[in-house]
């Protein structure tokens, strides 16, 4: 296993592919899950479809780097939490992968991390939270009106990261040592 962060973008990135631009996506021209729109906010200047398409690799970590794992705290949280949130971040928007995790613990859901919520996390055993909170996504998402168009992926996608985040707790991880 890499570092956390590197094994999260190779999931992430094996569910948000290359450039894509389906008109029935909102986030339209889309290169490595990027979207023109962020791309273009990343930059600080006017792009078009081809600089999405030319996006190169190395760009795209960086982004994924400073504007979601950084954002969502995922260097703050246990390996298989940090994963999940990173990958809901991604796919969901930073702010409702901070809300929804608060759900998942149970505490205010203000978007804010702060003592409240760390020490929530702390109190949690990791697995249940990881649950809860892919349950919380879950519940999102069939909520949303483009479910019957993209909801077989988004649940495909739950379970995918749900088992690989699972691998990254600390009871399966001790498990797994036993073999």
């Amino acid at each position: 296993m890499g570092d956390t962060f590197t094994d999260a973008l190779q999931i992430v990135l094996s569910w948000e592919g290359g450039y894509g631009d389906d008109f029935r996506d909102p986030g339209g021209a889309t290169n490595f899950g990027i979207t023109f729109k962020t791309l273009s906010d990343w930059r600080k200047k006017p792009i078009t479809k081809q600089d999405v398409i030319d996006l190169r690799m190395d760009e795209a970590s960086e982004i994924y780097k400073a504007l979601y794992w950084g954002p969502a705290y995922c260097d703050k949280l246990p390996d298989a939490l940090a994963i999940a949130v990173f990958d809901c971040s991604v796919n969901q928007g930073v702010d409702r992968a901070k809300k929804l995790l608060q759900a998942a613990l149970g505490v205010p859901q203000d978007g804010k991390f702060g003592p409240q919520t760390f020490a929530a996390i702390n109190r949690n055993d990791e697995e249940h939270l990881l649950k809860e909170f892919m349950a919380k996504r879950a519940m999102h998402y069939s909520s949303l009106k483009n479910l019957l168009t993209f909801g077989y992926g988004w649940f495909q996608r739950l379970f995918d990261v749900y088992g690989k985040a699972l691998t990254r707790t600390k009871f399966i991880e001790s498990r797994l040592k036993t073999y």
